[in-house]
């Protein structure tokens, strides 16, 4: 837009409308340089906007795909994801090769869970030195444990 043929009056007023400040004293050119400079920025908020806009529509497009063959996942935090992620192979058995002396695992045993650390390591067995709580009474007892019945574990011994 060609401003150098409005008045000043009017580009105040153009600058009224558009919520600018600091106007009511500018000269003929300082009001056009801010009109130029906020509509520089109202192109790039409106570009800006429509690469947004094509984004959410390919997000939403892809979610209709997903959903459509039963392969959609909610959107997690990547905090969230982080956490699933570390954890999710602890789930799978162990082997002897995972367990290392010095590693926290848990484990079962006649329905209570024992924490604690791997103190020795043998061809297909780990001793454990573990420890159970039963009400307030703390009890820490040597394992010798398979470790298919073991999980790693960051639980506080």
């Amino acid at each position: 837009m060609d401003y150098t043929t409005i008045s000043v009056i009017s580009l105040k007023r153009m600058c009224k409308e558009r919520n600018l400040r600091g106007y009511s004293n500018k000269k003929k050119n300082e009001l056009i340089s801010l009109l130029h400079h906020n509509g520089e920025e109202e192109k790039k908020s409106v570009t800006n906007n429509d690469d947004t806009q094509d984004k959410i529509t390919l997000l939403k497009e892809e979610i209709k795909r997903l959903r459509a063959s039963n392969l959609f996942l909610d959107i997690i935090s990547s905090d969230a994801f982080d956490f699933i992620k570390n954890n999710i192979n602890q789930k799978k058995p162990l082997h002897i090769d995972d367990i290392h002396i010095g590693d926290k695992v848990e484990f079962y045993y006649r329905g209570e869970l024992w924490v604690g650390v791997v103190n020795k390591k043998y061809i297909k067995t780990v001793g454990v030195k573990a420890t159970n709580y039963k009400g307030k009474e703390k009890i820490s007892v040597n394992w010798i444990c398979s470790v298919n019945v073991l999980t790693k574990t960051n639980k506080d011994i």
